[in-house]
């Protein structure tokens, strides 16, 4: 339609007027691509498995702690992502838990531990 989709989502922007998908901004980089804001909540012991995102990603710690390691976008390829045509694309197909698995390539990549 050329033109950013608020949707039902409008009540938000009120609120968190930096999202507002009508410019392109630090916050919305391509106002045509946004599909509203995703809220995740874990709990002790829960586990995002190694993943690319393609987008901006914003933590709020409310309580609790966690523990991010965060790579460099040029380590993608030492990541052994699936591709993205495959159900696990953007996810690593390397178990960070078993050292058996980790491949040279993989073991030529840095991260940074948050």
């Amino acid at each position: 339609s050329g033109k950013p989709c608020k949707g039902q989502n409008t009540w938000l922007y009120a609120e968190l007027p930096h999202f507002n998908p009508t410019k392109e901004s630090f916050y919305m980089v391509d106002p045509f691509q946004e599909r509203g804001v995703n809220c995740r909540f874990g709990m002790p012991g829960n586990i995002a498995e190694t993943h690319y995102d393609g987008s901006r990603n914003f933590i709020l710690l409310m309580g609790g702690e966690r523990r991010y390691v965060l790579a460099h976008p040029k380590f993608c390829l030492n990541m052994e992502l699936y591709p993205q045509s495959h159900p696990s694309g953007r996810h690593s197909r390397i178990d960070w838990g078993d050292p058996t698995e980790y491949t040279d390539l993989f073991k030529e990549g840095m991260v940074n531990e948050v």
